[in-house]
C-alpha cells in the first residue's frame, strides 16, 4: 500500500524540508502512516460479516493486537493469541489468553508486515481484498472524524497545544498537566496506540492517528501550535511535519536523544556494525538522514526546546539566533511531589535506588552502545560493597513475565547478593511514592572501555529521572562523567557527583555526606524548579517564537 501517494507534490508548502530528506521522503512517510486503529477496525468489520459468531485467534504481538482484544471483548467470540515468534512468557496479553500454534474459525493478523498463510482460508489480514476495501473506507471516515475535532478545537476560545509523538515520554506529560492550569487545552497526537493508556488523564484530549492523516489535516489548518518531540532516528518525523505547515501555524521541536550525540560522526566506521544489531542493515542511510534532520531542525522550526545544558546550542551554531532556543527540563511536577521532611533520621545504612528504562540485555542491545544503561557491572560494583540497592525498571519497557528472558544477569546478581532487587516500576504518578523511603536517588553508571557511545550524549544530558528522584524527595547521586547533570545537582545542592574511584569506594564516601543538608538542598530544589513556577517561559517562548515568524514573514510579503 504506497499510502502517501494520498499527498501530491503540490501540498508542500516547505521545500527545503523534503529537500533535507532527499528522494526517500515517501518512503519514510509511508513507514510512519499505517493506521493501527483503523486497520484493527477493518478486521472487526470483515470478521462479524464473515464469521458472526465462533472462536478467533489473533496472529502476533504489535499494537493492533491489544486494540482487536478491546473490540473483541463484547462481541461473541472465543477469542485466544497466538504470539507466533514471541518467546514471550506471558499467559495472557490484554486479558486474553496466549496459545502457541491456537486453530480457529478465523484468523486475524496484527502483524501488518507478516504475510505468511495471507491467501489461507480464514486468515484475514491486510492482503485480503475485503480487509483492505475496509481499511480504505474507515480510513476516509477516521481523517474526516480527525479533522473535524481538531478544527472544532481550534475555533473554540481557550489557546491549544497539540503535543505530537511517536513515543512520548514523561516530560510532556508534566508540561501538559501544567498549561492546563495556566487555561490551555492540551490535546496529544500520538502515532502510537499502545501510549493511549501512559498519556490518559494528563490530556484534555487524546488522538489516537497516523502521521499522513495528521498531515493531509495540517496542510489545510490555520493557527495551530505544534509541539513535536524527536528521539533516535524519529527526527525526520517533525521534519516532515514541517514540510506541509501552513505560514499561520507553527512548530516547536523538542531535542531528545540526539543521532549526532549518541553516534559520534568521527567514530561511525566502528559504530555500524554494532548499530545494525539493533536498527538493521540500512541504519547507515538511516543515520546519515537523522543527521540533515537535525540539522534542518535546528535551523528552520519557529523554536527548539531542549533537555540538557546550554552547551547543546553552541554544538548546533545557534547562538546567532539564541532566542529560538530554550532549555525546558523535566520539572517536578506538584502532583507527582510527595512529602519530604529534611529532619528525618540519618541512615546507618543509606538505601539506594535507581528508577528508569534499562535496556533488555541481548543480541540486539550490544554492550558497545547499552552497557552503560544495561547497568550490570555498575549494580555489581556497588551490591559487592554491601550496600542496599533496589532498581525499578521503567514499566513501559518489558513486561515483568519476560524479565527471565532478557534481564537474566540482573535476576542472577539478585540470587547472590541479598541486598539487591530487581523489580518492575510505575507510572510517575506512583513511583515517586514508592521509592520515597529509600536514601539516595542513583544516576551513577560504571563506564566500560567497550562503550562506543559519543561522548557530547554523557557532557548534555540532563535526564528526566533526576526530577522524578526530587518529586521523591530523594537527593541524587550523579557520575560526574554525565557533565551536565553533575553540574546541576551541585550549583541546586540537591545531589553530589562521583568520580568512577569514588564508586569503588562508595560505602566510605557516603559516610562523609550531610544528609540533612542534601535533604533541605532537594526541598529547596523542587520548589524552585516546580513546572507550575516554569511553565510561564514555555508559554512565553511559544508566543515570541510566533511574534518572530510572523514578523519574518510580513518583512518577506513587503
Amino acid at each position: 500500500m504506497n499510502l502517501s501517494d494520498a499527498l501530491t507534490d503540490t501540498a508542500v508548502l516547505r521545500t527545503a524540508a523534503l529537500a533535507a530528506l532527499g528522494d526517500g521522503w515517501r518512503e519514510m512517510l509511508n513507514g510512519e502512516s499505517f493506521n493501527h486503529a483503523v486497520y484493527a477496525q477493518a478486521l472487526i468489520t470483515v470478521l462479524r460479516q464473515y464469521l458472526p459468531s465462533g472462536t478467533v485467534a489473533i496472529r502476533g504481538i504489535s499494537p493492533v493486537t491489544g486494540l482487536l482484544c478491546e473490540q473483541l471483548a463484547d462481541l461473541p467470540y472465543r477469542v485466544a493469541i497466538d504470539p507466533l515468534d514471541n518467546s514471550t512468557n506471558r499467559r495472557q496479553y490484554c486479558g486474553v489468553p496466549l496459545q502457541r500454534g491456537r486453530t480457529a474459525d478465523a484468523v486475524l493478523n496484527a502483524l501488518v508486515a507478516n504475510k505468511a498463510n495471507a491467501t489461507e482460508a480464514g486468515v484475514l489480514g491486510i492482503d485480503n481484498p475485503d480487509v483492505e476495501l475496509a481499511y480504505a473506507l474507515l480510513l476516509n471516515q477516521h481523517r474526516r472524524d480527525l479533522a473535524e475535532r481538531l478544527n472544532q478545537r481550534l475555533a473554540a476560545s481557550a489557546p491549544v497545544v497539540l503535543f505530537v509523538a511517536k513515543n512520548a515520554y514523561y516530560n510532556q506529560l508534566r508540561m501538559s498537566v501544567s498549561l492546563r492550569r495556566q487555561g490551555f487545552y492540551t490535546l496529544a497526537v500520538t502515532f502510537n496506540p499502545d501510549l493511549r493508556d501512559h498519556k490518559a488523564g494528563y490530556f484534555d484530549e487524546i488522538l489516537s492517528t497516523d502521521l499522513l492523516s495528521f498531515l493531509l489535516w495540517l496542510k489545510g489548518a490555520s493557527g495551530a501550535v505544534i509541539h513535536t518531540q524527536g528521539w533516535l532516528f524519529r527526527y525526520h518525523i517533525p521534519v516532515l511535519i514541517d514540510a506541509f505547515l501552513p505560514s499561520s501555524c507553527r512548530q516547536f521541536v523538542e531535542l531528545m536523544d540526539l543521532n549526532s550525540f549518541f553516534f559520534a560522526p568521527d567514530d561511525l566506521p566502528q559504530l555500524l556494525p554494532y548499530m545494525r544489531q539493533t536498527w538493521g542493515d540500512g541504519v547507515d542511510a538511516m543515520q546519515k538522514v537523522q543527521l540533515v534532520c537535525e540539522t534542518y531542525l535546528v535551523n528552520h522550526v519557529d523554536g527548539v526546546v531542549y533537555q540538557g545544558s546550554s552547551r547543546i546550542v553552541d554544538l548546533f551554531d545557534g547562538a546567532r539566533r539564541r532566542m529560538r532556543w530554550l532549555q525546558f527540563l523535566c520539572y517536578p511536577l506538584p502532583e507527582f511531589c510527595v512529602t519530604a521532611d529534611a529532619e528525618r533520621p540519618i541512615p546507618e545504612q543509606p538505601r539506594l535506588v535507581f528508577a528508569g528504562g534499562v535496556p533488555p540485555i541481548n543480541s540486539k542491545h550490544p554492550a558497545e552502545l547499552f552497557g552503560d544503561a544495561q547497568l550490570v557491572d555498575t549494580v555489581e560494583t556497588i551490591i559487592s560493597q554491601g550496600l542496599v540497592l533496589d532498581v525499578y525498571n521503567n514499566p513501559l519497557k518489558i513486561a515483568e513475565e519476560d524479565y527471565a528472558n532478557v534481564y537474566t544477569a540482573h535476576l542472577t546478581l539478585a540470587e547472590q547478593y541479598p541486598n539487591y532487587r530487581f523489580l518492575k516500576g510505575e507510572l510517575p504518578e506512583r513511583i515517586a511514592q514508592i521509592i520515597s523511603t529509600y536514601d539516595l536517588g542513583l544516576i551513577v553508571y560504571d563506564y566500560s572501555d567497550e562503550l562506543l557511545v559519543g561522548p557530547e550524549h554523557f557532557k548534555t544530558l540532563i535526564p528526566a529521572k533526576l526530577f522524578m528522584y526530587l518529586e521523591a524527595g530523594l537527593p541524587v547521586l550523579v557520575s560526574r562523567r554525565a557533565e551536565a547533570t553533575a553540574e546541576f545537582v551541585e550549583q541546586h545542592r540537591c545531589g553530589v557527583a562521583i568520580s568512577s574511584a569514588q564508586l569503588h569506594d562508595l560505602p566510605n564516601f557516603l559516610q562523609g555526606l550531610d544528609w540533612r543538608e542534601l535533604r533541605e538542598g532537594v526541598l529547596a530544589a523542587r520548589e524552585y524548579l516546580c513546572m507550575d513556577k516554569q511553565i510561564q517561559r514555555l508559554i512565553a517562548f511559544y508566543q515570541l517564537c510566533a511574534q518572530q515568524r510572523s514578523a519574518l514573514l510580513a518583512d518577506s510579503v513587503c
